[in-house]
């Protein structure tokens, strides 16, 4: 179910023109699972499914379900990557989101943790330093039941 949440939330963001117009749209959009992949365009995004729990009473499912959601924000500069979280929190996943993200049914968003920044130091001895704005979102969404 994680994958679904984290795929869901992926084409939420593709869907945002003030996120778009930062990564990119369609196949070149810059969101990417787990991972930076090697050699990217920044400023980028990468989404972790940190956590994801169902709720269940006596009966089993309760059909809710809990997600953690880490977003960190690539940039070459501090700005750059603290602009992209505030997009992201301001207009991809506001505290208002509900109803229909992707192929999920979302009852709400918080902003769980963050924004906390951090800084990658270059690969392979090059001279690039990375600037990341992370941020944890706790997503809850219902959940097909058996």
């Amino acid at each position: 179910m994680s994958d679904s949440i984290g795929a869901a939330i992926v084409t939420h963001l593709e869907t945002v023109a003030e996120v778009t117009a930062v990564v990119g749209s369609g196949d070149a959009a810059r969101i990417y699972p787990s991972v930076l992949p090697q050699d990217p365009t920044y400023p980028a995004i990468v989404y972790t499914v940190a956590s994801n729990t169902s709720e269940e009473h006596l009966g089993g499912s309760a059909g809710l379900s809990h997600a953690r959601v880490r977003i960190d924000c690539y940039a070459t500069t501090a700005a750059a990557a603290t602009a992209l979280a505030e997009i992201i929190r301001i207009n991809g996943l506001p505290s208002s989101t509900r109803g229909a993200v992707g192929s999920m049914t979302v009852r709400g968003v918080s902003l769980a943790a963050g924004p906390f920044d951090d800084i990658v130091t270059p690969r392979d001895g090059g001279q690039q330093w990375l600037r990341i704005t992370r941020q944890d979102f706790l997503v809850s969404y219902k959940q097909a039941t058996p």
